[in-house]
């Protein structure tokens, strides 16, 4: 088998560091609510939905690639909205944005495109 490039490391190193650059940051502005069923909810469909992206990406399915795009696309506007609006955002907040717009970036890199679409050797 083929070792996996430095960039595909790399890649899933960021979206776990942005993972959890984002579970902080909502800890750090919420507090750890475990009364709120609805953040609870949230929290943890979010943690399933990256972990199931992570783990078929790891698997080299291109359609996971793309929705972590697509995912990341939709963030974006979010993102413009809290840095006008809001105040005294956590740095781990800043720290996600810079790594999903790196991750972004990333997804659309020829050597990444390949990995995906070459078949494991075995």
């Amino acid at each position: 088998m083929k070792a996996m490039p430095n960039i595909i490391k790399f890649l899933f190193f960021l979206i776990l560091i942005s993972t959890v650059f984002g579970f902080i940051s909502s800890f750090q502005k919420r507090g750890f609510d475990l009364n709120s069923t609805k953040y609870v909810f949230t929290l943890s469909f979010t943690l399933i939905v990256y972990s199931a992206l992570i783990f078929y990406m790891w698997k080299r399915k291109n359609w996971a690639r793309i929705t972590m795009v697509v995912l990341l696309t939709i963030s974006l506007p979010g993102y413009a909205v809290a840095l006008t609006m809001l105040k005294d955002l956590p740095l781990t907040y800043y720290l996600q944005i810079i790594t999903n717009i790196t991750l972004l970036i990333l997804l659309f890199l020829k050597p990444i495109k390949l990995w995906f679409k070459k078949s494991p050797s075995l």
